[in-house]
C-alpha cells in the first residue's frame, strides 16, 4: 500500500497506520515515483479525499480494473486515530 500526505508529520501517521511506500504529494513527480515503487503497473484502489483538485492526476496511475473512492472527509484518518492511544491497531 502507499498513500501521500504534505508534511513529515503527516508522512509520519500514513507509514504508522500501515503503508509500505510514503510519498509527500508537494513533490513534484509524487506520482511516478509511487506507482514505480509499487511495481510500475499502476494502482488497484485511490481512496482521493481532495477529488476536485487530484482527480485528473489520479486517473492517470491507475490499471485497466482499477478502482476511485471519492471523499469529503479523510475516513481513512478517522478511522484510524484514537484520540487516546494516539493510534488505533491496524486493520
Amino acid at each position: 500500500m502507499a498513500g501521500t500526505a504534505g508534511s513529515i508529520e503527516g508522512m509520519d501517521l500514513v507509514k504508522k497506520v500501515g503503508a509500505d511506500h510514503v510519498f509527500n504529494h508537494r513533490e513534484k513527480g509524487y506520482l511516478n515515483n509511487a506507482v514505480a515503487a509499487i511495481g510500475g503497473h499502476g494502482f488497484d484502489v485511490v481512496l482521493e479525499n481532495l477529488a476536485n483538485v487530484n482527480l485528473g492526476a489520479d486517473l492517470t496511475v491507475l490499471n485497466q480494473q482499477a478502482r476511485v473512492a471519492v471523499s469529503y472527509i479523510n475516513l481513512y484518518i478517522l478511522l484510524c486515530y484514537d484520540m487516546k492511544q494516539g493510534l488505533a491497531a491496524p486493520f
